[in-house]
């Protein structure tokens, strides 16, 4: 009996785990999201202030309602940011809108679910120069599809993707807005851009073994692509409907990239040279040069690489490599 009230006494004085919780930004003219105050913060659209700063398990909404009285509104970030979820898709407001603004103090974002700007209000993004880091390993983790009205500045921020595994299967819906740099991790797992317009990415950087699906009759333009792979570490780089062409394209100059396989792209504007590499299916702009040696991860048949991981989609094309390469 005595362990049992013990048992019981414990459970009684035990901390709570944290209930998911909404939390909408109401903000006159100008407010500060900040680590301890819950002078902009509502429970409900609108509502009243003073509810608590939004944690790793909450949700963040700027809507219709954020801006009081629909004069455009300025929302300062001053701290580092952990959130389930940033939407801002209804937030909307006379002349330049309603404005959420990392780039003041550079603040970090953590997002376990998404970060979500979509539909035709007025709004604006600054990131500001700290690292967005996304961390859902399934799913739409990023959605600008839409951006009527939307007006995003990349400032000097990193957005990093979820680390990769076997099952991770992610979708990024861009839009037509620029990024400054892009990191996507190692590990394995298929990283899915649709594009409704272009994409512009200042630095894209792909670390081995993962796959980057491309939509299709898209241009992604990239000043810097970096491809830290290898012969165990591939990329796998092709385009969702197979047939159809995706565009990349950098400035004019000498373009280098390695330990590729490539399916159903077109390189354009740079002099592209991929080291390493597999021309699969339908690439064109590209001088790709196959491995002429074994390595660690995989073994040379007639100049054609067979990793051990290969990609799941080519494995249909299997027969194929081999009687070529035969």
């Amino acid at each position: 009996m005595k362990k049992l009230l013990l048992a019981l006494l414990f459970l009684c004085c035990a901390p709570l785990a944290a209930e998911a919780a909404s939390r909408f930004a109401v903000c006159s003219t100008t407010c500060t999201w900040d680590a301890a105050s819950t002078a902009m913060w509502s429970a409900s659209s609108g509502g009243a202030t003073g509810a608590s700063v939004p944690g790793a398990s909450d949700t963040v909404t700027l809507d219709a309602a954020t801006c009081v009285g629909g004069t455009t509104c300025t929302v300062t970030v001053n701290t580092n940011v952990t959130v389930q979820q940033i939407t801002m898709s209804t937030c909307t407001a006379t002349t330049t809108g309603c404005i959420l603004d990392f780039s003041v103090n550079n603040n970090n974002v953590t997002l376990s679910t998404a970060f979500t700007s979509t539909g035709t209000a007025t709004r604006v993004l600054r990131m500001g120069n700290g690292t967005w880091t996304l961390t859902s390993n399934t799913g739409t983790v990023w959605n600008t599809q839409t951006i009527t009205n939307f007006t995003l500045t990349s400032n000097g921020s990193t957005v990093t993707f979820p680390t990769g595994n076997s099952t991770t299967s992610v979708t990024i819906l861009t839009g037509n807005v620029t990024f400054n740099n892009i990191t996507f991790p190692s590990g394995g797992g298929e990283y899915e851009f649709t594009m409704s317009g272009g994409l512009t990415v200042t630095t894209l950087v792909l670390n081995g073994k993962m796959t980057l699906i491309l939509d299709p009759a898209r241009t992604l333009t990239v000043s810097t692509l970096t491809t830290n792979t290898s012969s165990s570490n591939p990329v796998d780089i092709r385009v969702q409907v197979s047939g159809t062409s995706s565009t990349i394209t950098a400035a004019a100059g000498a373009r280098d990239v390695q330990w590729l396989t490539l399916t159903d792209t077109t390189w354009t504007t740079a002099t592209w040279t991929c080291t390493n590499c597999l021309n699969i299916l339908h690439n064109s702009g590209i001088t790709i040069t196959a491995p002429t040696t074994s390595t660690g991860g995989g073994c040379i048949l007639g100049g054609w690489l067979l990793w051990r991981d290969m990609p799941e989609h080519l494995n249909d094309n299997f027969p194929a490599w081999l009687e070529k390469a035969v």
